[in-house]
């Protein structure tokens, strides 16, 4: 996958780099259980059936965690669109298209 096409999904991804971000929200359980972990620098994985809410919980965390860190450390990516692509690629675009360096930052 070309790099413009990499920066274009993750500009398209991430909306609180530039704007204000909102999202509804329905409460739900699992959310609360979700949470425990989030002080844990280890991958949280949500799997499950398409349209239950996986997409909308990670953006709930996302809201909840923008005041606590600089908006572009806060990074989303889905791979509907990539699902070719290395993590890997996407970090190293990530690093160059934002000038950081990832060993060096706190990132949610």
């Amino acid at each position: 996958m070309e790099r413009e096409l990499i920066i274009n999904l993750l500009q398209k991804n991430n909306p609180w780099w530039k704007e204000n971000f909102n999202l509804k929200y329905r409460d739900r359980e699992i959310y609360k259980e979700i949470k425990k972990y989030l002080h844990l620098r280890h991958i949280i994985s949500l799997t499950g059936l398409r349209r239950t809410g996986k997409t909308t919980i990670m953006k709930k965390i996302i809201l909840e965690n923008l005041p606590k860190y600089p908006k572009e450390n806060i990074v989303y990516f889905s791979f509907d669109e990539a699902k070719e692509e290395r993590l890997m690629k996407i970090l190293e675009v990530y690093e160059s298209f934002m000038k950081k360096d990832l060993s060096k930052e706190n990132f949610l």
